[in-house]
């Protein structure tokens, strides 16, 4: 396990299962898990909506709100803070979990595996909880259709202005110390972020 500051932002990172395709560490191009502490206070999960974002089209043109943070798949609305039992029932079991010791709390850190994105959880107070939705596959799009090998320029014309950003890293920070971040590579997005940080 170790501590890990990249972008004004400070990760831990542990080595977990050679079966992972995406081993935390800083030189795989990940970020590994942030440190800290997540509020207590959850949300309920609905189960239908109309349709999973992964639809062909163009950015809508707009500006970055709270909804945004919400992840769609399979009809099922994911957030970072959400109950990860809840998550498992609505969108069945992953592919592949990797686990290891959490560096935030007493328990475990876990990696679940999906067909284009993963959710890592850790062992929050009230039960294991949604920290982070890693979005991989360009076929999967945000709510507002921005999808992995998009430009700078189509995201910000999705989302306007963002609250920071680099060459490396496009973020829209909302309440309750969430933030979709899309992480960049030559212009052009390699990584979608739905994250939670927990201090």
């Amino acid at each position: 396990m170790g501590l890990f500051c990249r972008l004004g932002r400070c990760f831990c990172f542990a080595e977990v299962s050679t079966g992972d395709p995406h081993p935390s560490d800083p030189a795989s191009g990940r970020l590994p898990l942030p440190i800290g502490f997540l509020q207590s206070n959850q949300r309920s999960i609905p189960f239908s909506f109309p349709n999973d974002h992964e639809s062909e089209g163009t950015p809508v043109s707009g500006s970055f709100d709270d909804s945004d943070l919400t992840f769609y798949y399979q009809n099922t609305a994911i957030r970072p803070g959400d109950d990860m039992n809840q998550v498992l029932a609505a969108i069945g079991n992953a592919s592949g979990v990797t686990a290891a010791p959490s560096c935030i709390g007493s328990g475990e850190d876990k990696k679940y595996a999906y067909s284009g994105f993963d959710i890592e959880s850790y062992p929050a107070p009230n039960g294991e909880t949604v920290m982070v939705i890693y979005v991989s596959d360009a076929g999967i799009k945000t709510a507002k259709g921005v999808s992995v090998g998009m430009t700078a320029a189509d995201l910000t014309a999705a989302y306007g202005t963002p609250s920071s950003s680099n060459e490396y890293l496009i973020s829209y920070a909302a309440s309750g110390n969430l933030h979709l971040d899309f992480l960049m590579e030559n212009g052009k997005i390699f990584e979608i972020d739905y994250m939670m940080d927990v201090t």
